[in-house]
Formats: C-alpha cells, sequence, structure tokens
C-alpha cells in the first residue's frame, strides 16, 4: 500500500516565521519622546490687574483628557496675583477624575483622586506661567484646579477670560469647573460653567514604545528576510512517499 503526502508551505507563513525567530534578537526597546503642550485656550493681552478671582472661596479649574500616558513636566496658564495677601501663594492642583464630564469627588478633594499639587506666587499685573510639577498621568479624564488655603497656600489670584481669549477644542465652556459657596450661607459645592475663555497650560511629554535591534539583531533579520524572499519566489512542495 502506498499513499503521498505532500506538504504545501505559503510564502506568507515563512514571513511570518522569519520574523516571530527575530524577535528574540531585539535589543531593549527605546522611548520615543514627543513634546505637548495642552492648553484650554488661545493668549490674550497680558499685564491685566483682573480676571476670574482664585482665592480660599472660589477655586477654577479646566478639565481635560489624555488618551496615551503624559510626563507632566509644568502646569501654569494665564494668571496674576494679589499681592500682600496671607503668603501671596495661590496651588495649582492634577485631579483624576471618573469621566470628563464629572467633577472632583472630594470636599474639595479627596487623597485618593489628587495626582499632585505646587504652590507658587503669580504677579502682578497677568503674565503667562509655567510652574515646574513632575508627575506622570495615566490616560483618562482630569483636572487642572487652582485655589487658595491648601497645601500650603493662602493668597489669591485670578485667571483673566477676556474676549480675546478663544477656547481650543475639544475646550468648551462646559470645560471650567468652580468650587464655591453658590448662596450665602451654603455650603460649598463643585458647579459649573461660570466663566470661560481662560488659559491653562499642562506641559510635558507622551512616552511611546519603539523596538530597536542591536548589531547582531540586524544582521539575523537580515538573514531571515532574506531566506523568506528566496522562499516566497514560489510555493514549495516536498513529497513524502511511503
Amino acid at each position: 500500500m502506498s499513499g503521498r503526502l505532500a506538504l504545501f508551505t505559503s510564502p506568507v507563513s515563512w514571513l511570518s516565521l522569519a520574523l516571530l525567530c527575530a524577535q528574540g534578537a531585539f535589543a531593549d526597546p527605546a522611548r520615543a519622546q514627543t513634546p505637548v503642550l495642552l492648553e484650554s485656550a488661545t493668549l490674550g493681552a497680558t499685564g491685566l490687574f483682573g480676571g476670574t478671582s482664585i482665592t480660599e472661596n472660589q477655586y477654577v479649574g479646566w478639565r481635560f483628557e489624555i488618551d496615551t500616558p503624559l510626563e507632566v513636566d509644568a502646569i501654569g496658564g494665564h494668571l496674576l496675583g494679589l499681592p500682600d495677601v496671607g503668603n501671596d501663594l495661590i496651588f495649582g492642583a492634577l485631579i483624576r477624575l471618573a469621566a470628563i464630564d464629572a467633577f472632583p469627588a472630594g470636599d474639595p478633594f479627596t487623597p485618593e483622586e489628587t495626582v499632585a499639587a505646587v504652590t507658587f506666587q503669580p504677579p502682578l499685573p497677568s503674565v503667562e506661567l509655567l510652574v515646574p510639577l513632575s508627575v506622570t498621568l495615566e490616560p483618562g479624564p482630569y483636572a487642572l484646579v487652582f485655589g487658595s488655603d491648601l497645601f500650603g497656600a493662602t493668597g489669591n489670584g485670578a485667571i483673566p477670560n477676556t474676549l480675546d481669549q478663544t477656547d481650543i477644542l475639544p475646550t468648551t465652556a462646559d470645560s471650567y469647573i468652580f468650587y464655591g459657596i453658590p448662596d450665602l450661607g451654603a455650603p460649598p459645592i463643585w458647579r459649573g460653567p461660570l466663566a470661560s475663555q481662560m488659559r491653562f497650560l499642562v506641559r510635558g511629554t507622551t512616552l511611546a514604545t519603539v523596538p530597536t535591534l542591536d548589531a547582531a539583531g540586524l544582521g539575523a533579520l537580515a538573514a531571515l528576510l532574506g531566506l523568506a524572499g528566496r522562499l516566497a519566489a514560489g510555493t514549495q512542495e516536498r513529497a513524502l512517499r511511503c
């Protein structure tokens, strides 16, 4: 009794095998960095003496969302400070949100949602400034909030919201949030929007993993791809007879 068993190998399968074999030659992956500046609105005229108040009675924030990890190195915006109030410092805090349309869960923040905070002294009149703050944000929604009477800040300031500052999409009026007393005698709550066209900034770099090959890996990959190319010239058939 005799029979014929034919083994067929496609060019695609050989190329896939070559690439899989070459994976072992990859060196440690490199990390490609792309500078990012997240902006809520365009910058208008600076040198101003007024804007939306930033005090112990009113916090002002901007909601934003990222879809890749972001290594933040600074936060800021178009801001001004009011001299000789408390210690002249206000705070900037990055707060993790449950959703892009959500408010912070705390009163005003919970420890779990507070990612990072820094205090600083804005000048008078207004300027665009960036304050160093180092933290890595995972993908998701966040708020950058300015305020006082937390994190050691007891000063006052303001963030201009002038007509020559235009919200930058996807920022809209609904992106801005406020924490304060809505009515006389009422407790402070989160709400919004009360104003728009305010310039908030988050600066950092996005990170992407890029596979790299060392010298040995490059040679091995070249050899394997050459083999795959020769095999791709036609379908190979081998017959086994018994």
